[in-house]
Parts: C-alpha cells; structure tokens; sequence
C-alpha cells in the first residue's frame, strides 16, 4: 500500500512539473453562427489573438458570411468553425503560414493568424482571413459539390476579386486579380476548364474574372446551375442552362477581354 502510495506521489510530481499536459490548446468564442477557436495566450512564441482582435474576427466573419449569400443569392445559416493558428506553428500544422484552408463537408476553416490584418480597397475594410474560404463552404453546402477546378476556384476568386497580399509601407494590402492579368497571358475560357495546364498564378485571377464576367452576363441564378457540371459535356450542358452555345460566349468573352485589357 505505501508502495502505490510513492508511485502515486511521483506520477503526480510528474504530471504537475510538465505543465504542457495541462496545457490549454483552445479559446473558443462563439457569435450567432461562427464559432472561433484561437491560441491562448503564451501558447507559442507568436502571440495569439486577444480579446478585442477575436471580437473583431466574428465581426468579420459574420460579415463575410451575409456577403457572400448577398452575392450568391442563397441562404446559408449554418455554423462555421474557424481554427486559427499562431503564426509559428501554423505551416506544420496546417502546411501553410500564408493563409490556409476550408474542409466545405466540415463547414470548417484551418487559417494563419496574422497580426496585421490585410486591406482590402474594394470593400474599404480590412480582414484578417477574408471572403475566399468563407464562399467554398457556402458553395458547397447551398449549391453542390463543383465538378471543375475553374468553378471551385472561380466562385472564391470572383467574390473575393483579390489574389495573394503584398505588403507596402508596413501594411499588408489584397491584391485586386485584375493586377494579374494582362492582354500576353489570357486563358479562353476552354483552357481554363482544363485547369491543369495553367500555373496557379495566371489560374486563379483569370478564373475569378471569367466567373465574375460570367455572373454580369448570364445572372447568378443560371451561374450557380453550371457549378455543380461535370467538365465532360460541359459545353452541351451549359447552352441547356444559358441557352448560349459554349463557343459563342467564349467569343464574347475573348472580345470583352480584349477591348477591357488594350492589347
């Protein structure tokens, strides 16, 4: 009996002076339907987000929520989970330390914490992780599972209308896409749906200014039925919903390119 006793107290005095078994992993905070999980303080050497900057998160989460079923025309209310990692654990435990990731089946967010929140102009406010991630879970649960890279990437892109962030004079600004494109390096509309062939740089702006084209000529409503094609058949599938032939809008397209760029 003394002999367990001992044990007891040592596996005790071991369990005490490694304070990382107790550790704390997560704050969680919720509002309406986002629930926020960040660092507590001191949980690695990056800082973590404090009280007021979590608050801010929501604010902006909510915001891009409301947005993005503004601009879809759907109604998404279901609850989003947003895990942000500290800047210095975040590549090896998500794979990147530039952004991150949704799981859309999940309704999940895996994203960097940036102390610096990124401007963006258009929408004259700042975020700290934005539109883009927010528009793949609500496209995948309010309108269905995108078949093409081109309308996956596209929706994101084109809600967004920013790619990658440059830093400027101590402030970290979105890059609208239309920085990334140009008359050299245009993508028909066919090449785009064939994605693979495209380096991610001159994909993913040109996919968000197709589909933002896209929305301005045949509306949201027959946009969101091309969402969820397969790309075999694509262009059969897309005269039955626009009542446009497939090779008629990709000229349309180029000459709306063209005029818009200035070659």
């Amino acid at each position: 009996m003394k002999k367990i006793s001992v044990l007891f107290l040592l596996l005790l005095f071991v369990l005490v002076s490694n304070s990382s078994i107790f550790k704390k992993e997560w704050v969680i905070t919720k509002k309406e339907n986002i629930i926020l999980f960040t660092r507590p303080e001191n949980y690695t050497s990056s800082p973590s987000p404090t009280l007021e900057i979590i608050n801010e998160i929501l604010e902006e989460s909510i915001y891009c929520v409301n947005e993005i079923n503004k601009e879809l025309k759907v109604n998404y209310t279901a609850k989003v989970k947003i895990y942000l990692y500290n800047f210095d654990e975040a590549k090896e435990q998500i794979g990147t330390n530039g952004g991150g990731g949704a799981i859309p089946s999940k309704r999940s967010i895996y994203y960097t914490y940036f102390e610096i929140p990124r401007i963006n102009i258009e929408r004259n406010r700042t975020f700290r992780i934005g539109l883009h991630e927010f528009v793949h879970i609500i496209s995948f649960n309010e309108i269905g599972d995108s078949k093409t890279l081109l309308f996956t990437e596209g929706y994101a892109n084109a809600i967004s209308g920013t790619y990658s962030a440059k830093e400027i004079e101590d402030k970290y600004y979105y890059m609208p896409i239309l920085d990334f494109i140009n008359a050299e390096n245009l993508q028909k509309p066919t090449d785009l749906l064939n994605a693979q062939k495209i380096i991610e740089g001159k994909f993913y702006p040109q996919s968000g200014f197709f589909l933002q084209w896209l929305f301005k000529i045949y509306g949201v409503d027959k946009v969101n039925k091309l969402f969820v094609l397969k790309r075999d058949g694509f262009e059969k599938e897309f005269e039955k919903v626009t009542g446009d032939t497939f090779g008629n809008m990709e000229e349309k397209y180029l000459s709306y390119c063209k005029s818009f760029f200035k070659e």
